[in-house]
């Protein structure tokens, strides 16, 4: 179903006075909204993501960043509880 269709196949409620207080839409066009909004939701974390690993990389390269052995990492997680002991 395109937007178009969804938002054609939209009933609004209105009050007493004519004034638009709700919209109704098909249960599977709100379905296909829901489904739409987490797509685009994961879509942005994964660009937010790609972002932050290559700005870490550029900065590894330039030098700026600290490298952390895996054991001190796993330690620290031990220490804090976020690794099973």
């Amino acid at each position: 179903m395109t937007m178009e269709e969804i938002l054609t196949s939209a009933r609004f409620v209105v009050d007493s006075s004519g004034k638009r207080t709700a919209v109704l839409i098909p249960l599977a066009a709100w379905t296909e909204v829901l489904e739409g909004w987490r797509r685009m939701a994961q879509r942005i974390e994964n660009e937010e993501d790609a972002a932050v690993v290559a700005a870490w990389l550029r900065d590894r390269a330039a030098g700026a960043e600290e490298t952390v052995s895996l054991e001190a990492v796993e330690a620290e997680l031990l220490a804090d509880g976020s690794l099973p002991g």
